[in-house]
């Protein structure tokens, strides 16, 4: 018999389909071959007091919590121990399994760790694939499985990054959180205290930001023809710059010419601009545009294309991190060109057949290839797609459509100008052909300079040409903070993090690694909101109070390596490379991180100062810069400093806190007026205001 597990019960509802099979309880059957499936990861690392006892209490004296033996234990779940039994007695009647989870790194490892639980020591063979588990693509796949062995990096890649995630995480969320008076729970991470520590970066630089008086002096210049285009005084010819630190110069052209005036071509300068199509979608890319485009959040856009992947099976994998396509992967592009251009003809209008070659390396390319192709749309969308779902298609569809059209043709025009011996400079942009940018005509890029599009006469060297509005031209302008993150721009930077060194760029190798994987960028995101340190607005992600905290703290420790994100990508790098030693040094640095902190007394703990007892469950309430709070982590009693505009002191919360009324303060209705009152606090810390007579 051959047993097959999937990782999902739907996934396993597909083999049995294409099977015939029978459904029983907690698989499926047919004459020689059993169908089960897990429920993603059934296991997990234990805690760290299921190795010592000692270990359950946070403590910086227990420190460092490291096993000798990492162990698993099932996880608690309705009826999860009764499927594994099921699997155990399934596995007990079958001479071969063929491991048919998600084909990628922890898809490897939740087959695994199911078969090393049962030490299971039969044949394992693999099934691989990419695409949507239609009855082809099943057979076609089963048709073609791989020894088990060729996956063994991965599932040892997996397992360290599970293993060194759970050390990092133990160890020195314990250690600052006890640092800090244990006044709350302080979470840290490998990788999500690294994008912290970016976010938290941008917020200090917008913080302390102080904009900067620039000058342009624009005109409008005039041919014999009666053609008017743009132009500004010239600051600088290299680098080219058209934006004065100071008004005096451009004040002294102002002074020294008339209005009208005359202007001489200096030079003209015509450049063809070639732009290539952008690359197929990875995961992180495909997330990118949709934040972009729809202000989608990254894990719905994971939810949605995961859905379109496993219940309309019209996407491939969408846990991909590649952007380009397997060199055989050919015919496939033909077959599916052929499919979805009956369906969508404008979309594939600009679709040039003599791309779909091997040799075409920015789409089919091998040496960029990872575990799985780029993302591509398998099949035309049916009429009853939710909506959502139909704007992440459609973006995959049209990137599909782009990859393989003609590059946009752009003629970019430079004219300078001289008018009594003072410099001009114009621009423009012509667009001759648009090729693939047809496919996204609500597509535009970000222009520095309004002017960039205009459309330039002919114009030649030595050519007279009239201005005006000299006098009234100067503009002043202020330098601008850098922008918030926002979810485009945060996976961008964690996909590249060279970003943060270099001006923005597609090369991936300046860097060797990205922080976290096409799986987990979402999560991260997610786990950083929901541990308090940082919060949506709008499209922005904006650091909050504790996060800022965390990071400026952990800064002044040993363990400021981990709010490094060049040092997070390189481990990354070293995890890739080789996943032991990655694993060894992970432990040593925690080893020599605790023992600095246990023998250098400037990092003793903080003792916190507390203001009184907690109304609801009398434990110490502590201070935290805007509010006060409950130092029991099981209780939710916060108390604001600042009431209906007022702050609230220190004297003032004590009487709250002691069951008294405060004296008469100021408060400020919603209306704009004042009035008076005296405050009191009840025992479920409910504030009720008493007025005066």
């Amino acid at each position: 018999m051959t047993l097959i597990l999937t990782e999902k019960p739907d996934v396993a509802s597909k083999f049995a389909a294409y099977y015939k099979a029978k459904r029983a309880t907690g698989y499926f059957e047919t004459k020689d071959v059993f169908i089960t499936y897990s429920f993603g990861h059934l296991f997990e690392l234990l805690d760290p007091n299921d190795y010592l006892s000692s270990w359950k209490k946070w403590s910086i004296q227990n420190l460092p919590v490291i096993p000798t033996k990492f162990l698993k234990k099932p996880i608690t779940g309705r009826n999860i121990q009764d499927h594994l039994e099921t699997i155990k007695a399934l596995l007990s009647k079958a001479e071969k399994v063929v491991l048919a989870t998600d084909a990628g790194r922890e898809g490897e490892l939740i087959g695994r760790e199911i078969l090393n639980h049962f030490s299971w020591s039969g044949k394992i063979e693999r099934f691989w694939t990419s695409e949507a588990l239609t009855p082809q693509v099943i057979s076609a796949a089963l048709n073609s499985l791989r020894p088990s062995s060729e996956f063994d990096k991965l599932f040892t890649l997996a397992e360290a990054r599970q293993h060194a995630d759970w050390l990092v995480g133990i160890n020195f969320s314990r250690l600052v959180t006890c640092l800090l008076g244990n006044v709350d729970t302080f979470p840290v991470g490998r990788v999500q205290t690294a994008v912290l520590a970016i976010l938290c970066q941008r917020h200090q630089q917008i913080a302390g930001f102080v904009p900067v008086s620039q000058y342009a002096l624009e005109v409008t210049f005039k041919t014999s023809t009666n053609h008017e285009f743009k132009a500004r005084l010239l600051a600088s010819r290299d680098p080219l710059k058209t934006l004065f630190d100071k008004s005096d110069q451009p004040k002294t052209v102002m002074h020294d010419l008339s209005d009208p005036f005359t202007a001489a071509v200096s030079s003209v300068v015509t450049t063809d601009v070639s732009r290539n199509p952008p690359k197929l979608f990875s995961l992180t890319a495909l997330q990118i545009e949709a934040n972009n485009f729809f202000g989608f959040s990254a894990q719905k856009t994971l939810d949605l294309a995961q859905r379109l992947y496993e219940e309309y099976k019209i996407l491939s994998y969408p846990r991909t991190p590649s952007r380009v396509l397997g060199e055989s992967d050919v015919n496939l592009v033909s077959k599916l060109f052929t499919t979805l251009n009956e369906t969508y003809p404008a979309v594939f209008a600009q679709f040039d057949q003599s791309k779909i070659d091997a040799a075409n390396r920015r789409v089919f390319d091998n040496a960029h290839l990872e575990d799985h192709h780029a993302l591509l749309p398998l099949a035309p969308a049916p009429s009853e797609l939710p909506p959502d779902e139909k704007k992440i298609y459609e973006l995959v569809l049209r990137s599909f459509a782009a990859a393989f059209s003609p590059d946009s043709q752009e003629f970019k025009t430079q004219v300078f100008l001289r008018a009594n011996q003072h410099d001009f400079y114009a621009q423009g942009t012509v667009i001759k052909s648009k090729g693939w940018l047809a496919i996204y005509p609500q597509k535009t890029e970000p222009k520095d300079d309004a002017d960039e599009d205009q459309q330039l006469p002919d114009l030649g060297e030595g050519q007279q040409v009239s201005g005006r509005g000299i006098k009234s031209g100067l503009k002043e302008t202020k330098t601008k903070p850098p922008k918030t993150y926002n979810e485009a721009s945060i996976l961008a930077v964690m996909r590249n993090p060279a970003r943060l060194y270099t001006k923005e760029t597609e090369d991936e190798n300046i860097i060797p690694a990205g922080l976290g994987t096409e799986a987990t960028r979402a999560a991260i995101i997610e786990i950083l909101i929901s541990h308090g340190y940082v919060e949506r607005k709008g499209k922005a992600l904006l650091a909050k109070e504790k996060g800022i905290f965390l990071i400026d703290y952990i800064k002044k420790t040993p363990l400021a390596q981990i709010a490094n994100p060049e040092e997070t990508a390189l481990w990354e790098a070293a995890l890739l490379k080789d996943p032991a030693g990655f694993l060894e040094n992970t432990k040593g640095f925690i080893i020599k991180s605790v023992e600095k902190v246990k023998n250098d007394p400037i990092h003793s703990p903080v003792i916190p100062t507390t203001v009184g007892n907690c109304p609801v469950c009398s434990a110490p309430i502590l201070s935290k810069k805007t509010f006060w709070a409950c130092s029991n982590p099981n209780c939710r009693f916060t108390l604001s400093m600042k009431v209906k505009g007022t702050e609230i002191s220190e004297t003032s919360a004590k009487i709250l806190l002691s069951g008294q009324k405060t004296r008469f303060l100021s408060f400020k209705h919603d209306s704009g007026r004042t009035y008076k009152a005296q405050l009191s606090m009840d025992r479920t810390g409910k504030l009720s205001f008493h007025f005066e007579n």
